[in-house]
This record gives C-alpha cells, sequence and structure tokens, in this order.
C-alpha cells in the first residue's frame, strides 16, 4: 500500500518534535527537503519555525501556526505505561483531553492529521488483531488511546490512526541504560515473561511519513513480524556489543511489582 506512493507534502506540523519519534520524524522529514514547524513543551535554542505547545496546558493559550498546513503528526504523549497507571488524572490530561482539544483544531482548520496509537489497545490475549476488531485494552494507557481513537474515527477522510508496537532505538531510555551497564560490566535484569514485537524509530517515522504524504485516512497497525521478550532483547545486544551473556540476568515481571494487565500475552 504504501511502498509506491509518490509524496506530495506541504507544510508539515510535527507535534512533540522534542521527544524520540517526533525528533526523528522531523529530521527526516526536513532531509526530503519538506518544511516542517515543530512543537515541544520547552524552549529550543533554533526558534526557527518552532512553537512551545504543551498539551497539559489551556487550549486557549497554544500557539498553533497560522500557516497553512497540509498534515499534523501528534507525537506528543505520555507514553510511559507506569506513569499512566499511577496518574491517570495528570496523564490523561495530555493523552485524552490536550490532545482531543489539538485534533479538534486541526480538524476545523481541515487539517489532515496522523495520531500514533499503540496496540495496547488490545488485551493481548491474542496475537495478531485484526484492526476492525473492537478495542479491548486492560491498561490505563490503552484505555487513553482508545478513548482517542474513537473520537478521531469520526473525523472522516481528515484522519488516520496508526497503531504501533513497542518503537526501539538506542536513544529508548530502556536499551540506553542496558547498553551503558553491559559496555561497564554491569548485571541488567530483562522481563523473561514480557514481550514485544519491536519496530525501529526510523521504520516508525517512515511510515507516519507515507500516510501523511498521501493523506492515507483510516486505522493502520505496524508491528514487528513476531514477539519476542525483553529478555531476548537484552541478550541480543550483549551478543552485539561483545560482553558476556552472564551479564543478563531475567527475572520475572511480578518480581517488579508489575500486574498480570501490564505484562500482555501478545503485542
Amino acid at each position: 500500500l504504501l511502498a509506491g506512493l509518490v509524496f506530495s507534502l506541504g507544510l508539515i506540523l510535527v507535534v512533540g518534535a522534542g521527544g524520540m519519534l517526533g525528533r526523528c520524524l522531523a529530521m527526516r522529514l526536513e532531509a526530503a527537503g519538506t518544511s516542517v514547524w515543530r512543537t515541544s513543551r520547552r524552549p529550543q535554542p533554533d526558534g526557527h519555525r518552532h512553537v512551545m505547545l504543551d498539551l497539559a496546558g489551556d487550549a486557549s493559550d497554544w500557539e498553533i501556526p497560522s500557516a497553512p498546513l497540509s498534515a499534523a503528526i501528534v507525537c506528543a504523549a505520555v507514553t510511559s505505561q507506569a506513569h499512566c497507571q499511577e496518574d491517570p488524572d495528570r496523564s490523561a490530561r495530555v493523552n485524552v483531553d490536550g490532545t482531543l482539544a489539538l485534533l479538534r483544531t486541526l480538524a476545523a482548520r481541515g487539517v489532515f492529521t496522523v495520531f500514533p496509537s499503540s496496540n495496547m489497545v488490545f488485551d493481548g490475549a491474542r496475537p495478531y488483531r485484526r484492526q476492525d476488531e473492537p478495542v479491548c485494552p486492560r491498561t490505563e494507557y490503552g484505555r487513553q488511546k482508545a478513548l482517542v481513537e474513537r473520537e478521531l474515527q469520526t473525523f472522516g477522510q481528515v484522519g488516520a490512526v496508526v497503531r504501533l508496537t513497542k518503537i526501539l532505538s538506542p536513544e529508548t531510555p530502556l536499551i540506553r541504560g542496558w547498553i551503558g551497564a553491559l559496555r561497564s560490566g554491569r548485571q541488567i535484569h530483562p522481563f523473561s515473561d514480557m514481550v514485544m514485537a519491536p519496530v525501529s524509530h526510523t521504520f516508525a517515522a517512515e511510515v507516519l511519513e507515507r500516510i501523511a504524504a498521501g493523506r492515507l485516512a483510516g486505522l493502520f497497525q505496524v508491528s514487528g513480524p513476531q514477539d519476542v521478550s525483553y529478555a531476548q532483547v537484552a541478550y541480543h545486544l550483549a551478543r552485539r556489543l561483545g560482553v558476556s551473556e552472564d551479564l543478563v540476568a531475567p527475572v520475572r515481571a511480578a518480581s517488579r511489582g508489575l500486574g498480570a494487565e501490564m505484562v500482555p500475552w501478545h503485542t
């Protein structure tokens, strides 16, 4: 569907360009010659085409570029499942209230909007869920994503939902921490019973770019080909770094206080 797409991108708004995915996406777009407006919660040294936008703040204070936008990709979110579980009200202000307020504003201007969602809108009981199956989240993060999905899907041809499995890059805090520990000869404790179907941050950015370019409205699911355990990923890193696999000491998720709803069987 996406491979032969002819690009036609005008001015793109990347919301949350300070995060891993948003930063990668903005850099990719600019490298291809696309004009990009970036938003983040913090001031940037280079203010060119950059505005501050905090989805937890008052929508009346937001500075959304008045320039004609061809598309917006909303990468800003509280992505930590633990934070969402521990503080559902605060995380929902960003992931639900602020995100929906922004999406409605953009839709009113006729801006095609791409919303990265998550496989966590499903309960993980079965693999390879179809996109037309009813959502059934078990975690607070999944519930928040499902709420936004439900409204965005009423926008018709001006919106796309992209459900992504675990996005990994060398910048991912977990991966960065593991790499640092392994290089220092310190033991790490990945979960043996928690799985992911990882996609790289560069591939996720490419998918979002192509969907925005083609104004491909609807619901998309993007996943690695199979689930692997966090322990398998850690062993892979050890081998790539040339360190002893004895530094990888897997543990069960329950030993770190994670409930069953946080440990899906399939992603």
